[in-house]
């Protein structure tokens, strides 16, 4: 108790700064709130570089970042906003057409512990078509996004870390990275709490997930197609 304490800790006094922030950030000009998983430590390796990253909504998209995201590799776009959004402000429509696959994955949520808890119990639907869009091999280098890159995209991510084995102070900074992109990417310790409490409330990761819909093997092949040695 008292190590996880220290740990906590740590992380507060780190703020939004991850480690390896600076080298996981995705410089665009038009979406501040792009990062990749890849390279965060979990037990017996890392995330695997290049293949899974997250941002806010790629609605202004520059000419440049268009390229860079080409230069990436990026195979498959998840969207997780609404609707109204989607339409309202939409990803720009010549970089979806160069992609392979456009998932969308609409979710919603409050920003408070009780809201970031329920919203996976409120889409399982959509929470087995994440996972299961993350065990095929053919959707990778992959993005996903919601508005700001921040809530529904934080716990997507929180998630996914935790089923990799990242730690979670890991988890924490990593999600706390989103204050780096300005004073609208609000984001709060206690919200991602209360994810972390439902998950360890069903047993762990596996038995959290496998509640919500995704089949064990779903979860196994996520690992083994993420979780590099190297």
């Amino acid at each position: 108790m008292r190590h996880s304490l220290i740990l906590l800790l740590l992380v507060h006094s780190l703020g939004w700064a991850a480690p390896g922030w600076q080298e996981r950030r995705v410089p665009l000009q038009g979406v501040v709130n792009a990062r990749q998983l890849g390279g965060i430590l979990v037990p017996g390796g890392r995330v695997r570089d290049g293949w899974v990253y997250r941002s806010n909504s790629l609605y202004a998209l520059s000419d440049l970042d268009k390229v860079r995201l080409r230069q990436l590799g990026i195979r498959s776009l998840i969207d997780f906003r609404l609707d109204w959004d989607r339409k309202k402000h939409p990803d720009r429509p010549d970089f979806l057409t160069e992609l392979q696959h456009y998932y969308w994955v609409p979710m919603t949520l409050t920003t408070s512990p009780t809201g970031y808890r329920k919203m996976p119990d409120e889409y399982p639907r959509q929470i087995q078509e994440f996972f299961h869009i993350l065990a095929e091999a053919d959707n990778y280098p992959l993005i996903y996004h919601c508005a700001e890159g921040k809530d529904r995209t934080g716990i997507t991510s929180a998630l996914l870390l935790e089923l990799l084995g990242a730690d979670r102070p890991t988890i924490l900074a990593d999600y706390m990275a989103s204050r780096a992109a300005g004073p609208r990417f609000q984001v709060d310790e206690s919200w991602m709490q209360g994810v972390f409490e439902a998950v360890d409330e069903a047993g762990g990761i596996d038995s959290y997930l496998e509640q919500h819909g995704v089949p064990r093997q779903e979860l196994e092949s996520i690992r083994r197609l993420l979780i590099t040695r190297d």
